[in-house]
């Protein structure tokens, strides 16, 4: 082991873990439930990847490479067959109606404007049509009332809907679509990072950022977050128009396709040093 590689490795995982700790102990999840949850990954990205283990897997040469007994390892696998999944939730659906509403002919008018539409109409253009484009097994109602929620649609009269933005902010913080967006954008950009920093990978994947040499004072904070957002905005929408008319495009239906995307992130990060652990709880020293 590399002892000195080892503390940077180790101060990168408490980083990336507080802000997962500060959801998880928000949602109530106790330490010895994340504790079973790790146990479970650090096993099963074992027995998937191998990574560290030569020759043919077995319980006994996982157990020596994760630190996990033989025993917790077979028990593991044992009731991973039994565990409930997560059924996807309409965040994908949401997402793509978003997208033909700006960019399918049927759904513009003049200019490329997006048209209003009534909920169902008797032919052609109205919001259950592009549901049912997007994915006819989910009820229009549903996605509707969701897109209403969040502000991407708006009622405009009596009957008709019009749409007034190409991204989908899930209205409420805690949902299940806010949860699997988080999982899903969490574990794309560590996915990217990872395989960036695989030595075995001569070609590497986008990942950049951009940062201010001597910080922003908070009127200059504001004053970015707003740029940034509209040029990221009209950055993304190029992306997706992109994506769009790529995909399209008929592919060979035997060539297997990947599930690929671009993410933009803004951070900020804290400029004062946190006071220790010592000064914000009394400890006995017996």
């Amino acid at each position: 082991m590399n002892k000195p590689l080892d503390n940077y490795l180790f101060e990168a995982f408490n980083k990336i873990l507080r802000p997962l700790i500060k959801i998880s102990m928000r949602s109530g999840v106790r330490y010895d439930e994340f504790c079973r949850l790790v146990k479970g990954v650090y096993i099963e990205s074992a027995i998937r990847d191998g990574i560290g283990l030569a020759g043919d897997q077995s319980a006994s040469k996982i157990a020596m490479a994760t630190g996990i007994t033989r025993k917790e390892i077979e028990l593991h696998v044992i009731d991973s067959q039994n565990l409930p999944r997560t059924k996807p939730t309409i965040q994908a659906a949401l997402s793509e109606i978003l997208h033909r509403w700006h960019t399918e002919s049927l759904f513009l008018g003049p200019y490329g404007i997006p048209l209003e539409v009534e909920f169902s109409a008797s032919a052609g253009r109205s919001f259950s049509e592009l549901v049912r484009q997007v994915d006819p097994s989910v009820d229009p109602s549903v996605l509707l009332e969701e897109l209403l929620r969040s502000g991407a649609v708006v009622r405009s009269g009596e009957k008709h809907f019009k749409v007034v933005s190409r991204t989908f902010l899930v209205p409420e913080p805690m949902s299940q679509v806010m949860l699997e967006y988080f999982g899903n954008t969490v574990t794309d950009l560590m996915n990217t990072l990872e395989f960036n920093m695989d030595p075995a990978r001569s070609s590497k994947r986008l990942q950049r950022s951009v940062y201010a040499d001597r910080g922003l004072n908070k009127k200059q904070l504001a004053e970015f977050e707003a740029f940034a957002a509209a040029k990221a905005q009209e950055f993304m929408v190029e992306i997706d128009n992109w994506l769009g008319d790529t995909s399209a495009k008929a592919t060979n239906p035997n060539e297997p396709v990947l599930d690929v995307g671009l993410s933009v992130f803004n951070y900020v990060r804290p400029v004062t040093e946190e006071p220790s652990l010592a000064t914000l709880l009394e400890v006995s020293t017996d």
